[in-house]
């Protein structure tokens, strides 16, 4: 299946083949595929602000609900974080743990969600693993918070449900 782009909000562009996110507030592009269960992966640079991925985005009665895997660095270390975003409340952290990461430093970011786990990996390197059942399907993508954050090598895969294993 071929994965086309929808821009959400913010600015994208395409500098040397990569998807490049800015905005002052957040800039989301998502696919055209929807999944319940899937492994999803991209290299970021994050010039400024935080960025990451996005998965199991919808928009029900037309409000945006979706959990996020970003890399935050308003810490002194920085932080991987999943968050779980439903419209018009503050994000709730699922999971977090505190990394060194830099900006305008490339890192591979790679979720696997299957039902309510998900299993997190930063630079090929497991992570940690988080469970929320609260969305149950939707699209993926990329997002940056409040900076400039170029994407490349994204790459997606349906994963069978666990039940069918």
């Amino acid at each position: 299946m071929t994965v086309t782009w929808t821009t959400k909000c913010g600015t994208w562009t395409n500098p040397a083949g990569k998807s490049r996110g800015t905005d002052a507030a957040a800039a989301r592009r998502v696919t055209n595929i929807t999944t319940k269960n899937i492994a999803v992966q991209v290299t970021v640079n994050v010039a400024s602000g935080d960025a990451g991925l996005i998965f199991r985005y919808s928009k029900p009665n037309g409000q945006a609900s979706f959990y996020r895997l970003i890399l935050r660095f308003a810490t002194k270390a920085g932080q991987l974080k999943i968050e779980k975003v439903l419209s018009g409340y503050s994000p709730i952290v699922v999971k977090e743990r505190d990394v060194n990461i830099e900006h305008s430093t490339d890192y591979q970011l790679r979720v696997v969600v299957a039902e309510g786990c998900f299993i997190v990996f930063l630079d090929g390197k497991y992570e940690f693993t988080a469970w929320d059942s609260s969305l149950n399907d939707g699209v993926c993508g990329l997002e940056v918070l409040a900076g400039t954050a170029d994407f490349d090598d994204f790459k997606q895969w349906n994963i069978p449900d666990p039940q069918d294993l």
